[in-house]
């Protein structure tokens, strides 16, 4: 074999290693794609809206619509804030880039820990603990 054989050789195999791992990539790429496509993100936040009136707002921040939200306020009584959720929960649809809110009325702490949980595409029982700050 001689030298321009052996380096045309070296070159084609380059080629094929590049090609295979640009290969990988896009299918890994698309694979995330597709799973994401079924994710909701749901998120809430405290908001004042008005002197010593307050609200809390849930939105998905996903792409994918959610279901059967539930925000579960470990002890948020005893910590001082109260929700008027009037029989709302579970949530049952939030479409991505929709939100709701809810009146809270605050006697004491203005931050705990919250956890929300809802159904999506992707997997049932979805769970985000986050702090809910005023």
């Amino acid at each position: 074999m001689g030298a321009v054989s052996l380096f045309s050789l070296i070159i084609a195999l380059c080629s094929l290693i590049v090609a295979i791992i640009a290969l990988r990539r896009t299918f890994l790429r698309d694979k995330a794609e597709k799973t994401n496509s079924r994710k909701a993100v749901v998120r809430a936040k405290g908001y004042e809206v008005a002197k010593s009136r307050w609200e809390v707002e849930i939105w998905n921040d996903g792409i994918a619509t959610a279901r059967n939200i539930q925000i579960t306020p470990e002890n948020m009584e005893k910590h001082g804030i109260f929700l008027k959720t009037n029989g709302v929960f579970p949530y049952p649809i939030l479409n991505a880039g929709d939100s709701f809110r809810m009146t809270a009325v605050l006697t004491g702490y203005d931050s705990i820990p919250i956890k929300l949980t809802w159904d999506d595409d992707y997997k049932k029982s979805n769970e985000r603990e986050q702090m809910l700050e005023f």
